[in-house]
């Protein structure tokens, strides 16, 4: 099963991870600096590097196997101590390492290298160390896809589970189609059988006996 790390993780797995980079990196080179003494033992005893190690000083050959067996060894465990982690190993001469990771639910490689500081880059599953891509960069995009919904989801008529329910829209249709009734003036028995210079008046009743009653002064 796939592990992945986001950001923080790959951080905290440097830790780890870097001192068995160093150590991988220089026991690289001794190797390369025994085999290369070998070749060159070879060669002073006027055998070919194929032919039997026998034919040159025995216990020379013999420590120089011992040691190359013992480097090889120790890059071997370290290898697979860092496979167990779940990081993968790209190029032991470089320290350069490719955590997994999730990015919008598509799956990503976390780059790192030797003489890098914190984890900074990331490329696609297809492409390599050539293609990577500050990691600043895929983190502004998600955050740009995220505001975008929000500002989406506040827009006035934007579409969202809540407002769209078939529920919902069913008890608002049910509340719009009930018929509201005003509630109209109806004058009481004293309103009606006061005169119009009681102290009480409908409203508009000083209107209306201007409009109906002939003036005092014609």
């Amino acid at each position: 099963m796939t592990t992945f790390f986001d950001i923080d993780a790959a951080n905290a797995a440097l830790t780890e991870v870097a001192p068995l980079l160093a150590n991988l990196s220089d026991q690289r080179r001794e190797l390369i600096r025994l085999r290369d003494r070998t070749i060159a033992t070879h060669q002073a005893a006027g055998v070919g590097p194929s032919e039997p190690i026998e034919a040159i000083d025995a216990d020379e050959a013999r420590l120089l196997r011992l040691r190359m067996q013992g480097v090889i060894d120790q890059m071997s465990a370290a290898v697979a101590h860092i496979d167990t982690l779940g990081i993968t190993l790209r190029d032991i001469e470089r320290g350069l390492i490719d955590f997994p990771a999730l990015a919008s639910g598509r799956q990503i490689w976390l780059c790192w290298q030797l003489g890098d500081g914190p984890v900074t880059f990331w490329h696609d599953l297809e492409t390599g160390f050539g293609s990577r891509r500050p990691l600043i960069e895929l983190l502004c995009t998600a955050l740009n896809r995220r505001l975008h919904r929000r500002l989406h989801r506040r827009l006035p008529g934007a579409s969202s589970r809540r407002t769209a329910s078939p529920r919902r829209i069913g008890r608002y249709r049910a509340r719009s189609a009930r018929p509201r009734s005003i509630p109209a003036w109806k004058p009481t028995t004293e309103a009606t059988t006061s005169s119009p210079t009681s102290s009480w008046s409908p409203p508009g009743w000083a209107l209306w006996t201007c409009l109906s009653e002939p003036s005092s002064r014609a």
